[in-house]
């Protein structure tokens, strides 16, 4: 290995003008790494110049941290592995402490987490963001919110017609009053349905683990007459993650592209200091949600469970937030209805019994009925397509005869006329 820096001496007798010179072959193009240019991590780590965290990042002789760039720019003296130049638009790339108070967050989880407070009501320093104003400009008169979480399963077949899992839950902070009255029950407080679009049949065991109800068929008319009722204000659309059901509801006639969507995974990143977003299991699981890993992954579920997630984020929001006032009363509430137990759910006792033959059968004679009206729809959209085409065809023929009638007409005009022109006079 040639190091980057090398004493060079000068002539006798003027050692004290020595100084740094670089190497003769510092600059030469590197294209290959030997194990012999970097220190060994025990080394440096016997250094006391690295913590655990930093251990894959290098340290110069005054304990400054060099970024894996920098390293291999300064260790190599090459330029192929030397970092890119930086023109004016682009800023560097700075690394930090995981614990830094100077990271910046993302603004757009901040956002969440200021619009939450907002539609709570529980902090008088947070203001609306701009799609939940223009939002809420819809509304004639301020109401309690009620969320509406939407999530989508099983949606890697794109034809048409579209078969998914669609799960839907709602929740109503006008009912927080009744339950603290205990006239409603906690395990009420949070509405889920699972809905199978177009096919009953289309993964069936996937369907069977919904716990808060029995799944329901609908055809793709039905679930856009719904969800246009309730993703209009005052209403707020709630998802965890991509919004990979919205594409589907596009091909369905149902554009929520303009609607306001609030993600629960923004304010979980925020509020965990995490510099990614997390997996809804990894959420539950912090926050101690109950729930259970095979029942993941189903929509009815995911959706319930990410409104509980979302009620105990804001709980947790309202009693560490900075400004000096009284914990809101609907905290324990929302904790509560987050912590609920789950229902009985066991697969021995659900399949295999009468009960589920019966619907077995009743879901084979919905796919049926569903498949007769996709082929009798087809069948009318082939044959108005021939007649279309017939049609047009008919009148393309009509007006190719009229034009060779009028042609022929204006021939005959012009024999007659030419006849009578040469015809001698009597």
């Amino acid at each position: 290995m040639i190091s980057t820096f090398r004493i060079r001496l000068p002539r006798n007798g003027k050692g004290h003008l020595a100084w740094p010179a670089p190497a003769k072959r510092a600059w030469q193009y590197q294209t290959s790494i030997n194990k012999h240019q970097f220190a060994r991590y025990s080394r440096v780590q016997d250094m006391g110049l690295v913590d655990d965290y930093h251990s894959w990042q290098d340290v110069d002789m005054n304990g400054v941290q060099i970024d894996p760039a920098g390293r291999l720019k300064r260790y190599t003296g090459s330029r192929m592995l030397s970092p890119a130049r930086v023109t004016k638009n682009q800023q560097p790339r700075k690394f930090g402490l995981r614990s830094s108070p100077q990271r910046v967050l993302n603004e757009k989880d901040e956002t969440d987490q200021r619009d939450i407070r907002v539609l709570l009501g529980y902090a008088s320093d947070a203001w609306a963001s701009r799609p939940l104003r223009e939002h809420l400009s819809k509304i004639d008169k301020l109401q309690p919110p009620r969320f509406v979480c939407l999530h989508g399963d099983q949606m890697a077949r794109e034809e048409l017609p579209i078969k998914f899992h669609l799960g839907v839950s709602i929740f109503d902070t006008r009912s927080v009053e009744a339950i603290q009255q205990g006239r409603k029950d906690i395990g009420q407080a949070i509405k889920s349905h699972h809905y199978l679009v177009h096919d009953p049949i289309f993964h069936p065991l996937n369907s069977r683990k919904f716990l808060f109800g029995t799944p329901e068929m609908a055809t793709d008319a039905q679930i856009a007459e719904k969800l246009q009722r309730l993703c209009s204000p005052p209403n707020i659309l709630v998802t965890y993650g991509p919004k990979r059901e919205h594409k589907a509801l596009k091909k369905m006639g149902l554009d929520l592209s303009r609607n306001y969507v609030f993600d629960i995974s923004h304010m979980a990143q925020t509020m965990s200091d995490m510099p990614y977003s997390m997996s809804l299991q990894w959420v539950l699981e912090k926050l101690q949600i109950p729930f259970k890993p095979e029942l993941l992954y189903v929509a009815g579920n995911d959706t319930h469970f990410a409104l509980q997630a979302m009620l105990m984020l804001a709980a947790l929001d309202g009693e560490d937030h900075p400004t000096a006032r009284k914990v809101p009363t609907w905290v324990p509430t929302f904790k509560e209805i987050a912590k609920a137990k789950l229902p009985d759910w066991d697969p021995r006792t659900n399949w295999s019994t009468p009960a589920w033959f019966r619907e077995q059968e009743e879901r084979f004679r919905q796919r049926r009925d569903i498949q007769h009206r996709i082929v009798k729809e087809r069948y009318q959209q082939r044959k108005g397509r021939r007649e279309h085409e017939e049609l047009v065809q008919e009148n393309e023929d009509r007006k190719r005869y009229l034009e060779r009638l009028k042609a022929r007409a204006t021939y005959l005009d012009i024999v007659c006329a030419a006849v009578v022109k040469n015809r001698p006079d009597e």
